[in-house]
């Protein structure tokens, strides 16, 4: 037989569980964050391609 979990383990295991919920959090954070600025870095290099071609035109 198993004995039943002592209250140190059942506080390790909260902890554990708790560490593990902030970390899956974190991560969806963190990729939140990388997906925005990708989109962010998407437009700025599409604004910048058509400033500089519009200025490349306009000197020839």
């Amino acid at each position: 037989n198993v004995p039943p979990p002592g209250p140190q383990q059942l506080m390790q295991q909260q902890s554990q569980t708790q560490i593990d919920n902030l970390q899956q959090q974190h991560q969806h954070q963190i990729n939140n964050i990388q997906q925005q600025h990708q989109k962010q870095i998407n437009s700025i290099q599409c604004t910048t391609g058509t400033a500089t071609s519009t200025i490349y035109n306009s000197k020839s």
